[in-house]
């Protein structure tokens, strides 16, 4: 992450930075932090197909179906090919991910 930052703070505008910076929060489970990054990534430009991938993942893991689904058809709308990709792959994603331990999780706070 932070090479992210890094290439963030370096350049501003690089909104791809932003959005794989709000991919590795995801990962980490700092989902708001992770909206904030994708946020500032479809700032800057509003049709990059990752962020707003990552952004429906986000809102899926935390529940909020409804925003992800509006995610998932902004997606399908960009590229019609994919319907039938993004949405079952990312319910049965999310669905059947292994939960990692609280202790792996907090881990990066007794470590850094």
């Amino acid at each position: 992450m932070k090479r992210y930052r890094a290439a963030i703070e370096y350049q501003s505008e690089f909104y791809q930075a932003d959005a794989s910076l709000g991919y590795a929060l995801k990962e980490m489970g700092e989902f708001g932090a992770a909206l904030t990054a994708y946020a500032k990534s479809l700032a800057l430009r509003l049709q990059y197909t990752p962020a707003i991938e990552y952004l429906a993942e986000t809102h899926l893991a935390l529940g909020e179906i409804d925003k992800a689904t509006a995610a998932y058809s902004k997606l399908v709308e960009l590229d019609p090919q994919e319907q039938k990709i993004y949405w079952p792959q990312s319910i049965t994603g999310w669905q059947s991910r292994p939960k990692r331990p609280v202790a792996i999780r907090l881990s990066r706070f007794l470590i850094g």
